[in-house]
């Protein structure tokens, strides 16, 4: 396998937003685009549907001869993250995974917008959370993401949430009422990280929203985790700029995709 081969699995359009950012920071790679969104969304799956869907995208990849895989998919990445990298020993895998620890040491506890499997993951962590049952699933196929209803969601994401609402001080599961609720401004100014790569193409209107202090991305740390790792430099020679391809059934779609948001500085 060559080292320069590098493969970027989502669930659908999420892992674009890695994909941009990878391409923007390295050179001279060959990066191949694997997406599932036909059984989009992946956040209201089980472990073991979950372990099945990323193992074809792996083959899929692994085939094409790449040593590097980027789990772009956050619910991937917390729920069968280790069960790959035991399985294929092989290849060098980055997850996508949500900076909680970093933003607790700073004193702050931060707001985690996610999947319902996500969220299950994370429930002992001290983070609050939003657990979104279909708003990567409204994102996968909106044609213009300003129409998105995101107070719908935070509805359902706050219904969601009572149903598996943890006491701050225990983590255990209880039926209190939720800490917070839509009506007030516990979680307005503070540290908001977006725990699905797919909510990166709505994070105007989540700002808009929430007015974070700072909003923060896994995907940004799996890639400065890679360049780090890998002593990355990034080249303006034209002759060494990156070789996208996008592979699977999605191809069409994400190569489209892809090439309108690549235009947007």
């Amino acid at each position: 396998m060559q080292s320069d081969y590098v493969g970027v699995l989502d669930s659908g359009i999420g892992g674009i937003s890695l994909l941009l950012k990878l391409n923007k920071l390295t050179s001279n790679k060959t990066v191949f685009y694997y997406s599932d969104s036909q059984n989009l969304p992946y956040g209201n799956k089980g472990a073991s549907e979950l372990y099945e869907l990323a193992v074809e995208g792996v083959l899929t990849l692994k085939a094409c001869g790449v040593s590097v895989i980027f789990i772009a998919c956050n619910t991937l990445s917390a729920v069968v993250f280790s069960a790959l990298k035991e399985r294929f020993a092989d290849i060098t895998f980055y997850g996508v995974f949500p900076p909680i620890e970093k933003v607790v040491m700073e004193g702050v506890r931060p707001l985690l917008l996610c999947t319902v499997a996500t969220a299950k993951a994370y429930s002992d962590c001290e983070v609050d959370l939003l657990p979104f049952r279909n708003l990567a699933k409204d994102i996968e196929g909106s044609f213009n993401f300003n129409s998105i209803n995101l107070e719908e969601h935070l509805q359902e994401a706050m219904r969601e949430r009572a149903k598996t609402c943890f006491d701050h001080e225990t983590s255990v599961l209880t039926t209190k009422k939720p800490p917070f609720n839509l009506n007030n401004n516990f979680y307005q100014k503070r540290v908001v990280i977006l725990g699905c790569t797919h909510y990166f193409f709505i994070k105007n209107l989540i700002i808009d929203h929430f007015q974070p202090q700072k909003i923060l991305d896994g995907s940004d740390f799996a890639v400065s985790k890679f360049i780090k790792e890998n002593k990355e430099i990034k080249t303006l020679d034209y002759y060494k700029r990156n070789k996208i391809l996008f592979v699977g059934k999605d191809s069409k779609k994400n190569l489209n995709f892809y090439n309108k948001r690549s235009l947007i500085k």
